[in-house]
Parts: structure tokens; C-alpha cells; sequence
């Protein structure tokens, strides 16, 4: 009896460790000793729903299981009448779905690095302009290092060296890491910025000199990621990197205290940690499409995309190890204030979980997906 408390009890500690984003390591699935079987999909929708309505302004979620859509639910307001009359919030409107961008880099860096059988362990300083000035310790830097924020580059120089601009990129580069920093966890956006200019190396293409490569990088990586990830998963075309303002989706604070909500703009030469425009049910198409089919990528390197944390986490959870991404994004000026959150999320008997939100949430995107799922099964 002793010996199960003391199990317990470190199983518990070891959880609490991975409530937070910045905790969260790469861990083996949990064995329960007290198996439960009989997951519904209809008490995890009502998890959520019980975690969501009537706390945000608006979302929806889709669930999918064994490769198929069995649940899929919106509430709310995607616009209210001072932003120029109500509408509700739908799973077919595209979101800016913020740092969520991140998994859709991922998968298109790794589709390449297999199409050109290089490991994700290969410097990137050959993929680099060949104008930029590599700085310090940068010939170190790796493709895994960026897809799992352990590059070193950090947000604590100059402005015009932090951010995801062309310029700023290539100041970063100049200005080169610590050593001390490398291989040390730190989430940036430069990190998966700086892939949507190696990308179209990666995909064959010669930079160009000067100003012309910031444009000519950004849209070829728009058009890999369309043509490799969107098209193969049966929307071509929807994959948009500004706001489509016929779908009239805005921001707002929750709770809403009858203040304008706020639009998102282009980042179409920013992209790479942020930017695209996607539906709930487009991006659960990806999601279901990447891990129940090799269209993205096969099984091999889908395992080494989740299991290494390419562009993804692991959440340690009551059934295992979940796998999933989270975004956010706040912004205010004179014309409103608003927020966004997204998350996906994948559990061990091959459930999938997308949900958006286009306000506060009451909580941590990915702790709400976890403990709903945690909820939803039945003892035998």
C-alpha cells in the first residue's frame, strides 16, 4: 500500500511539473494501474462545451477519432452589433490561428528534409543567404534546433535585431547566440521565422540578392505550404496569410463590455510562427490527415516530428502522452482590443482535438483540452 502511494504521489508531482507551456518536456506515456476504457466523444463535447460556453466570445471545435469526424460544435458570436451586427461564430471561417503556424512549418521543413534525405541534425548555415553575415556560433545552429526553440536566438537585443522581418532576421544572424543559450529551451518566433527563408533553399530555390529575397522567400514558402499541406488535405486555395474580411471574424475581451473588437492583419512577410488564416474544420483536416494517413508525412517522420518536438509538445496526461500546439495573440489600439486562442491536440487512442476561440479563454488552451479528454471516458 506504501509502495502504491509513493507511486502516486511522484506520479502527481511529475504532472504538475507540465502544466505550464515553458515546463513542458518530451515524456513517456503514463501506464495507469487502474485501466479505463469506453472514451465518448460525447461526454468530451460536453467537457467542453462545459469548459467554454458562456466564457468566450465565441468558438467551435472538431473532434475526430480513427481517422473520422465524429463530433464538431461552434457557439457564441464571431461578430457583435457594434462591429456592424451579430453573426455567430462558425467552424468554417477562417481564424488567424497565430502560433499554431508553427506545427504547419514544421510539417513542410520536415517534408523536405526527407525529400532531400538530410537529417534534422544538418546546419543550417548553408541554407542561409549567401549575403547575410553568419555572427557567432551560428555555423552551429541546427534544423532541429529551431523547430524545438534550442537555437540559442533570444528576443534580448536590439529591436531592430528582434523580430520576424527579413531585416531583423538577418540582423539576429549577424549578431549571432551565446553558446550558453544553445540547447537550452527558450519558445521564440524567430526560430520558426527564420525557417520560411530556408525553406525554399530547402526546396531547391537560390536566394536572391538583397531586398528581392525577402518577398521572393516569403511567397514561395506561402505557396509550399498551399501546394503541400492545404492542397493535400482537400482545400485548395483556403490557406490564406491576411484576413478574409467577407467572413467578418473578430476579436474581442471576454467579458465583453460593449467595446469594438479587433481585426489581425497581413503577415505575409513575417510568417513562419504565425500568420496563416485557417477554420477549425480545415486545420482538423490537417491534423487528422497528418496522423492517419502518409500524405504529409510518413510514419517514420511523423514520429520523429512528434517524439522529438518538431514544432509540437507533449502534454503529460492521465492516458499517456498528448500531442499538441497552442496560439495566442492580443492586440489593442484606438479602434478595439481583442484576443484569439487556438490549440489541437492528439490523444493515444487516436483522437484528435482542434478548437479556436476568438476571445480570453478561462484557462490554459491546452490544460482545457487535456482535462476534457481526461473526463471522457467510462469505467468498464
Amino acid at each position: 500500500m506504501k509502495l502504491k502511494l509513493l507511486v502516486f504521489t511522484a506520479a502527481l508531482f511529475i504532472f504538475s511539473s507540465f502544466t505550464n507551456f515553458n515546463k513542458v518536456i518530451q515524456e513517456q506515456p503514463l501506464i495507469q494501474e487502474d485501466v479505463i476504457a469506453g472514451f465518448s466523444s460525447d461526454k468530451f463535447a460536453a467537457q467542453l462545451k462545459n469548459e467554454l460556453n458562456g466564457k468566450t466570445m465565441g468558438y467551435g471545435f472538431a473532434i475526430y477519432q480513427d481517422g473520422s469526424k465524429v463530433m464538431e460544435y461552434s457557439n457564441g458570436l464571431k461578430r457583435v452589433v457594434k462591429d456592424g451586427g451579430e453573426l455567430d461564430f462558425d467552424n468554417t471561417s477562417r481564424l488567424h490561428i497565430a502560433s499554431m503556424s508553427k506545427t504547419l512549418t514544421a510539417i513542410a521543413t520536415t517534408q523536405l528534409l526527407k525529400k532531400d534525405g538530410i537529417e534534422p541534425d544538418t546546419k543550417i548555415k548553408d541554407y542561409l543567404p549567401p549575403d547575410w553575415e553568419i555572427g557567432p556560433n551560428v555555423e552551429k545552429i541546427t534544423f532541429r534546433d529551431l523547430m524545438t526553440h534550442r537555437s540559442g536566438i533570444r528576443d534580448d537585443g536590439p529591436a531592430d535585431c528582434n523580430g520576424e522581418t527579413y531585416k531583423q532576421l538577418e540582423c539576429k544572424i549577424k549578431t549571432g547566440v551565446q553558446v550558453d543559450s544553445m540547447a537550452v529551451h527558450r519558445y521564440q518566433n524567430m526560430n520558426f521565422a527564420l525557417l520560411r527563408i530556408l525553406i525554399p533553399k530547402l526546396e531547391g530555390y537560390d536566394h536572391l540578392s538583397g531586398e528581392a529575397n525577402d518577398t521572393s522567400t516569403a511567397y514561395k514558402y506561402i505557396r509550399y505550404v498551399n501546394d503541400n499541406i492545404f492542397n493535400k488535405c482537400g482545400f485548395s486555395g483556403r490557406g490564406l496569410t491576411h484576413p478574409d474580411l467577407t467572413e467578418n471574424v473578430w476579436y474581442y475581451h471576454w467579458p465583453y463590455e460593449n467595446v469594438a473588437g479587433q481585426r489581425f492583419y497581413d503577415y505575409a512577410l513575417s510568417m513562419g510562427a504565425y500568420g496563416w488564416y485557417v477554420s477549425v474544420d480545415d486545420y482538423a483536416k490537417i491534423i487528422n490527415t497528418l496522423f492517419n494517413s502518409n500524405e504529409l508525412l510518413d510514419g517514420a517522420w511523423r514520429d520523429t516530428m512528434t517524439t522529438d518536438g518538431l514544432g509540437c509538445y507533449t502534454y503529460r496526461g492521465k492516458h499517456g502522452g498528448y500531442f499538441w500546439h497552442n496560439g495566442g495573440w492580443t492586440w489593442s489600439d484606438k479602434s478595439g482590443s481583442g484576443q484569439l486562442h487556438t490549440c489541437w491536440m492528439y490523444y493515444p487512442n487516436n483522437v484528435i482535438c482542434v478548437s479556436m476561440v476568438n476571445s480570453d479563454i478561462p484557462g490554459w488552451f491546452p490544460d482545457i483540452l487535456a482535462h476534457a479528454y481526461d473526463k471522457a471516458w467510462k469505467k468498464q
